[in-house]
């Protein structure tokens, strides 16, 4: 994932106009472990460990083009839709820690699931794009990664069905259960890998290989446009109406995910800009040949992570890093009949 790095710098500033949109404790870092998860868990759905200090009311507007404000500034409107397709917008990480730092979390991650769309306070290059499609009616999820659109969101999105670096990467299919409080579960998924395509590029992709992944606690609005809500405060004209991040998110999430990763498959990610797999960037470890986690003599993995896929629990063999995060999401537009040949089953690579 730091193949997405190139050079951009964080927009660090604090606003000193802020005001707190609820009321803030004493202490600035009482909210810090509010996402906090136990590896094998999931990190609270709703959960956000900034200390929430929005613009109130919000120092910047939103053309109408950038979509609703109160509807997660939605591309299309589900309204009324027994079947609503919805856009990740933001992938909050809580576990692993090497995940969670801004440099990843922030430059790379809320980069590439923002679109270029500076007048709508997002400057990213919508690289990532993880679509949800929820069937009401039958309580159903469908999803998986799609394949480079429009940068601005515009002209929907199909989800890949190919084969991208050895990877198998299509959509799944799998059950939901709703809670007597309304919130969706769904079915544990055995695989699911989703491609990340960096700046947009077809050539230059990374699998975010998924193992045993749930999505929990799912708040979709009434309307079927969000997942979590739009935080209008959290740009800031201080900041040329960015986000200021540090102070308050603009998205608040409403769902939350977790599986693992093993390491076996992510020393197979190459992450071209860097020159090194995905293994390496979860362990901060690196082999002789200076691209790949260290191996023993016999080639196996010679570096450990926190939790074990064979006892599906912490610890144990050490083969897997476990991954949690929340999400929020918007409201977006798949294609009735993609003619893409990264979602029509045809192999890439």
């Amino acid at each position: 994932m730091v193949a997405l790095v190139g050079g951009l710098g964080l927009a660090a500033a604090a606003c000193s106009s802020k005001e707190a949109a609820a009321p803030a404790p004493s202490d600035e870092n009482a909210y810090e472990n509010d996402c906090a998860v136990q590896i094998g868990g999931f990190p609270k759905a709703t959960c956000d460990k900034s200390p929430r200090l929005c613009d109130t009311p919000p120092t910047c507007s939103l053309p109408t083009t950038c979509g609703n404000v109160s509807q997660c500034l939605n591309t299309v409107d589900n309204a009324g839709k027994t079947k609503v397709a919805l856009r990740v917008r933001r992938l909050a990480v809580a576990a692993p820690e090497s995940l969670t730092i801004p440099l990843v979390q922030r430059t790379i991650l809320n980069k590439a699931m923002d679109f270029a769309s500076p007048t709508c306070g997002e400057r990213g290059d919508g690289s990532f794009n993880w679509i949800l499609e929820v069937d009401l009616a039958t309580n159903k999820l469908k999803t998986g990664g799609a394949a480079p659109a429009d940068a601005a969101g515009a002209g929907g999105y199909c989800f890949v069905n190919t084969k991208l670096n050895g990877f198998d990467v299509a959509p799944i299919n799998v059950n939901l259960t709703k809670s007597a409080e309304g919130l969706y579960t769904t079915e544990t998924v055995p695989v699911l890998n989703v491609p990340i395509f960096v700046q947009g590029k077809r050539d230059n992709v990374i699998i975010l290989p998924l193992r045993e992944v749930t999505v929990k606690d799912v708040a979709l609005s009434a309307n079927g446009n969000c997942i979590g809500s739009y935080r209008a405060g959290g740009l800031t004209t201080d900041l040329d109406c960015r986000e200021n991040i540090s102070d308050c998110p603009k998205w608040l999430t409403g769902g939350s995910l977790a599986g693992y990763i093993k390491l076996s498959d992510a020393d197979k990610i190459d992450i071209i800009d860097i020159g090194k797999t995905l293994c390496t960037v979860l362990t901060n470890k690196t082999g002789p040949d200076g691209k790949s986690c260290p191996k023993t003599a016999t080639g196996e993995i010679d570096v450990k992570g926190d939790y074990c896929s064979t006892t599906k629990s912490a610890g144990g063999c050490q083969d897997s890093f476990w991954l949690a995060a929340t999400l929020a999401a918007s409201a977006t537009e798949l294609q009735a009949n993609p003619t893409d040949p990264f979602c029509t089953g045809t192999p890439t690579n």
